[in-house]
């Protein structure tokens, strides 16, 4: 079959309508009359080696095979292994490439955690196991022998059919830099579009397809930004499932994670190799135990690893009371797809910081606070909720086995790296929060813009100045993100690093150890805090609050409260606890209390209270009369017991009286110079008087 240069107008018609479940007439009969061919395309992305879906999978995949023999490709769109289920990691993902061979996995795009262990690990030993390609059109520095741009997969009906694959364009912040080093990442819709183009181009000089695939690891949002000479588009990265189009008219799946979803594109292309018609679908995979039909040899394949990973993992660790949770979307017991929520604090992603920072205090590393990114925590911790932290439930939680280090911040970047978990609405995940020992917390305003959002921090209970950059606090977490990963660039502008020589999941794997029966915490690190209105003496006042809450099946908060340091209540209400997805939102609360009228003007502590949650808040407060005008009394002069003159300012401490502006800002000082102005108008006045003498003597002269 030849290429094509551009798709029909009538084509791009007949592939949006025939997604859409609409049929067209005169396509349909101009499809009718011309030869075609089917072909079948199946996806998945993001499988992190969650083993126990492949039966399922594959009583499917085997059944479309078995209706299409010869003309359906099998393709995955990155993140196969990495942060992977424990039944694999336990193993050094092994299972997970021997299951994908087995599979006959036609093609797999690189996605980031293709390179967790670097460039040489990816061209090493992923490529040596692996009986399947292995694409990136948008990674520059690597061999093109090794990993190419785009693979052609020829079916049995002579349907050339391109793979085109890519990463992430922000690859750097998602893996240790130095490991890629030398490797340079472009726009992957750029790089896709490029090469797309020379497959359609008619010169088979640089190669022609038929079909162009485009694999692309990351948000379809990006992804379905790819031009017209892409047939059809695989998104993945940000664990989600979506279905749509790109502005062509071409399929956009994006089959959620793990391997709970395959992605069925089924072609129909002509004589002349033009797609004329597009159908996608969306197959729910269900986990071996709960499978009606679970294929061969794959069932048997799966038991084998798992009774290896019990065998390995059940040693126990150590022991928590409470639950460890990650954040959900959704709710705990959800089943809908995206229930993982990156954008709000957990309660395992604060235990395993708080293991970091105890960690250090047992081997003298000398940490003000521990931190892990969101992505690094994989699973519940203590799954079973038998209390009981076994090596196998540790490592699924923390999969990565990543090295350990600190750095030193000064205040100032300390509050940078706070702001950073912003990323913006644009972005697949618009908040990347940090799990936080609790040896630190601060405030935000939900509505202030990025990169001002943090108002206040707290570490060992002190207030950091926002601007000071002579204090330094000692921040212990995994290299990945020490070296800026997931844009935490502060970390990485850090000072006096160091590589502890330990690895992430034995620094909690040693905390577990040493304490146990540890109390799982629900107090949140950062708490919401709206724009505060002005606090006077007796004026009602409202604090709007959010992130007071946990979003799994932890105890939550009824009641928020704000009362003085002496711990006099001054008002309570009643908590929302509806859960906001992939943001710090869950826990709600707006609190109306009276400024007493006795507390001085000044600066007050009023503290924020919810459930485990405790924030000391200093406000100042301002008299009952500020802002109001009113006749003033009589005062000295500077320097004198006599009664000031009608309207002229009070002497400040200086002895110089002075006002304040609309903007609150000093006025000039007026004490010495209003008396210089009444002794130069007298001037002039003489002046003006003895000039009209001299006039009036001119007209009598």
């Amino acid at each position: 079959m030849k290429g094509f240069i551009a798709r029909p107008i009538t084509a791009i018609v007949g592939v949006s309508l025939a997604f859409a479940g609409i049929a067209s007439p005169a396509i349909a009969q101009e499809n009718a009359d011309a030869p075609q061919s089917k072909v079948t395309v199946l996806t998945m992305t993001d499988f992190h080696g969650y083993l126990g879906q492949v039966p399922n999978m594959m009583c499917q995949v085997n059944s479309i095979r078995d209706a299409n023999p010869g003309n359906v490709l099998l393709a995955s769109n990155g993140d196969n292994v990495g942060g992977s289920a424990y039944i694999s990691a336990v193993n050094d993902d092994l299972p997970t490439l021997e299951m994908l061979n087995a599979m006959q996995l036609d093609v797999t795009s690189v996605g980031n955690h293709e390179l967790d262990r670097g460039t040489a690990d990816l061209t090493g030993r992923l490529q040596d196991k692996s009986d399947f390609p292995y694409v990136a059109a948008n990674i520059e520095g690597l061999d093109p022998a090794i990993v190419p741009p785009y693979v052609i997969k020829r079916t049995d009906n002579g349907v050339d059919v391109a793979f085109v694959g890519a990463a992430p364009e922000d690859l750097p912040t998602l893996v240790d830099p130095n490991g890629i080093a030398g490797l340079s990442i472009t726009d992957p819709v750029a790089a896709v579009d490029k090469v797309a183009a020379e497959l359609k181009d008619g010169d088979d000089a640089n190669g022609e397809a038929d079909v162009v695939v485009a694999l692309i690891h990351d948000d379809y949002k990006i992804a379905a930004g790819v031009g017209a000479d892409v047939d059809v588009v695989v998104a993945g990265h940000s664990h989600v499932e979506y279905s749509g189009e790109t502005a062509s008219g071409a399929p956009v799946v994006q089959p959620g994670y793990f391997g709970n979803l395959i992605g069925q594109i089924d072609l129909d292309i002509d004589a002349d190799g033009k797609v004329v018609s597009a159908a996608t679908s969306m197959l729910s995979v269900k986990k071996v135990a709960d499978a009606d039909c679970a294929a061969e040899p794959f069932k048997s394949m799966y038991e084998e690893y798992q009774a290896q990973a019990d065998e390995l993992g059940k040693e126990p660790v150590g022991s928590i009371e409470g639950k460890a949770r990650r954040a959900t979307n959704f709710g705990f017991d959800s089943n809908e797809q995206g229930n993982e929520n990156r954008g709000t604090e957990s309660s395992a992603g604060n235990l395993i910081a708080q293991s970091f920072y105890e960690f250090s205090q047992l081997n003298g590393f000398g940490a003000d606070f521990g931190l892990i990114n969101s992505g690094g925590v994989r699973a519940d911790l203590d799954a079973d909720g038998d209390g009981v932290i076994t090596r196998g439930e540790a490592q699924s939680t923390q999969p990565f086995d990543g090295d350990m280090g600190t750095v030193d911040l000064t205040a100032k970047q300390v509050y940078e790296l706070l702001e950073q978990q912003w990323k913006g609405e644009e972005a697949s995940r618009p908040v990347l929060q940090l799990g936080l020992s609790d040896t630190i917390a601060y405030t935000y305003d939900p509505e202030a813009p990025i990169g001002s959002k943090v108002t206040s921090v707290r570490i060992h209970g002190e207030l950091l100045d926002r601007n000071d950059e002579s204090r330094t606090y000692r921040v212990i977490a995994g290299t990945f993100l020490l070296a800026g990963g997931d844009g935490f660039t502060a970390l990485a502008e850090g000072a006096n690093f160091k590589n502890l020589g330990y690895k992430d999941l034995a620094a909690t794997v040693e905390f577990l150890k040493a304490k146990p029966g540890w109390k799982v915490s629900n107090s949140q690190r950062s708490i919401g805090v709206g724009a505060l209105p002005e606090f006077k003496q007796g004026a009602e006042v409202t604090i709007n609050l959010s992130s007071l809450s946990m979003t799994a099946d932890e105890e939550k908060p009824a009641t928020a409260s704000i009362s003085l340091a002496d711990g006099t209540v001054l008002g309570t209400a009643d908590v929302d606890n509806t859960i906001v997805p992939q943001l710090p939102e869950t826990g709600r609360a707006a609190v109306t209390f009276t400024v007493p009228t006795d507390l001085a003007p000044g600066e007050h502590v009023f503290v924020i209270k919810a459930g485990e949650t405790e924030y000391p808040l200093t406000i100042e407060v301002v008299g009952s009369d500020a802002g109001e005008t009113e006749e003033p009394g009589p005062t000295a002069e500077p320097g004198t017991d006599a009664p000031a003159a009608p309207g002229s300012p009070a002497p400040t401490a200086d002895g110089q009286g002075k006002g304040k502006d609309a903007a609150g800002g000093q006025l000039a000082t007026t004490g010495a110079a209003d008396q210089s102005l009444v002794a130069m108008m007298a001037v002039l006045l003489l002046a003006a008087g003895a000039a009209l003498v001299a006039a009036k003597r001119r007209e009598m002269q």
